[in-house]
């Protein structure tokens, strides 16, 4: 299929809206609100996708609709409709590719050593406190962490989210601003599997860099005025001092009398 621009920003706002959805969310007790609509729309998301929305006129709409066709009938989306005419949708895994392949993004092929490590690093602390998250300071390699240099942190945020929009992995944050990571049934089984090639590529576009940029970080910032559906849904965060920890070695004998 030959993507025209209209579809190139179709698939634009796709990955914009899927990856803002599963950017982690650092809590405060100053964003309840917002952190709340984030778990409701990632719940959602796994039922029908995210909202599809053409444009106002009765033409316009028509219009995207048949390109939301055709990138479905190419195996890039899947489209879901509700009763109410609503449209949702979300990537095919090929999908995801190309459009990562498009945009300033990594492939999950490319994301594939970070899920190792952290597969690693779950193995190597076994326990379950926290729900099994890892924090994400124990994830990141102790060479990376330079005091309060935030940078390994968005680093890693990044690293892990293709993983994260394809259900490999999930995030969840503390009372206290920190993420904390794990791997899904489905990451696990695709980690037993190995590193996959990509299902589909497409060239690289460099003249729809900067609106792919302004357009994610306009939603990033949106995000922090989101609301529940339901006033009743609330975050509940996870314990800010109960993150696994990497177990203690045995004493050898000698270590022991000291």
């Amino acid at each position: 299929m030959t993507l025209t621009n209209d579809d190139k920003s179709i698939l634009m706002g796709v990955l914009v809206d899927t990856d803002v959805l599963f950017l982690p969310f650092r809590f405060s007790a100053s964003n309840r609100a917002p952190a709340a609509a984030v778990a409701e729309r990632r719940a959602l998301f796994a039922l029908r996708g995210i909202p599809l929305v053409g444009g106002g006129s009765a033409t316009d709409r028509k219009s995207f609709e048949r390109q939301l066709s055709g990138l479905a009938a190419a195996g890039l989306l899947e489209i879901n409709r509700t009763r109410s005419r609503s449209v949702f949708g979300k990537f095919t895994p090929g999908g995801d590719d190309v459009a990562r392949t498009m945009f300033p993004s990594s492939r999950v092929d490319e994301a594939w050593p970070h899920m190792e490590r952290l597969r690693a690093v779950e193995i190597a602390f076994g326990a379950k406190s926290n729900a099994g998250f890892i924090a994400e300071h124990d994830v990141i390699e102790p060479d990376k962490i330079d005091g309060a240099d935030s940078r390994p942190f968005l680093d890693l945020e990044d690293s892990l989210l293709p993983l994260l929009a394809r259900g490999y992995v999930e995030s969840y944050g503390d009372a206290v601003g920190r993420i904390g990571y794990r791997t899904t049934t489905s990451g696990r089984a695709a980690l037993s599997k190995g590193k996959p090639s990509p299902i589909a590529t497409a060239d690289y576009c460099p003249e729809l860099a900067d609106a792919f940029i302004a357009q994610y970080c306009a939603a990033e910032v949106a995000r922090n005025s989101w609301t529940t559906t339901d006033t009743s849904h609330v975050f509940i965060p996870l314990s800010a001092g109960r993150w696994p920890k990497r177990p203690q070695a045995k004493a050898t004998a000698s270590e022991a009398r000291q």
